[in-house]
């Protein structure tokens, strides 16, 4: 349950820093950019709320996330993409959580649905 909610905060993390990271500057370039990866186990702790709940998407951030996908073309396109996405997953079959052994076989497909449904909802 632990890495769950852990995969949950990187997704919501990493959507919020990819929007203020390609909303700095939209034009083409030439040169393949490599970016370093924020996301580590020492970041969330220090940036994550010290009091309860411990929430990484603020009213700030999602302020500032709804702002960029309405101002920046990237953002626009990829929630966009996420939106697609969201409406493919609510038109499948749900996920059936069947223990196996000591393992949720389809578990990842689970966390993945719902981190672009949870985001999907926050923003619309």
């Amino acid at each position: 349950m632990k890495n769950t909610h852990h995969l949950f905060f990187c997704i919501l993390i990493s959507l919020s820093i990819s929007v203020s990271s390609f909303s700095q500057g939209t034009e083409k370039h030439t040169e393949k950019t490599v970016l370093d990866n924020p996301i580590t186990e020492f970041y969330i702790k220090s940036h994550l709320s010290k009091q309860s709940p411990k929430l990484i998407l603020t009213p700030e951030v999602e302020k500032n996330l709804k702002f960029k996908i309405k101002t920046d073309p990237l953002v626009q396109k990829y929630y966009k993409f996420l939106q697609a996405q969201a409406l493919q997953i609510v038109d499948t079959a749900l996920i059936k959580l069947d223990l196996e052994g000591f393992r949720f076989p389809d578990a990842r497909e689970a966390v993945r649905r719902l981190g672009i449904l949870s985001i999907v909802y926050r923003i619309d």
